[in-house]
């Protein structure tokens, strides 16, 4: 029998500063960090505090799925404060 991973996606919000609002599509394995990764790469910060839910996170080896307060929904808000005062445009 063939194993089937059930691979759905998992919407972020992506708040940067309470003021600028990225939407962006993970996958349900994916970690923390894979949204740092993404953070680096597409939007070029580097240092930044990653809050979900009014909790700082420290443990970016987690899935994010587990950091959902409803497990049965598939999107989540992530907080991210930077000194960085703008952040790059949507391509």
């Amino acid at each position: 029998m063939h194993n089937c991973i059930k691979v759905t996606p998992i919407y972020v919000v992506l708040i940067f500063n309470n003021r600028y609002v990225r939407w962006e599509i993970f996958k349900n394995y994916q970690t923390l960090i894979d949204v740092l990764d993404l953070i680096k790469i597409k939007y070029k910060i580097i240092n930044c505090v990653v809050e979900i839910y009014g909790e700082i996170i420290t443990n970016y080896y987690s899935k994010i799925k587990s950091h959902m307060l409803e497990k049965s929904k598939n999107g989540l808000d992530i907080h991210i404060y930077t000194e960085n005062t703008t952040i790059p445009k949507e391509n």
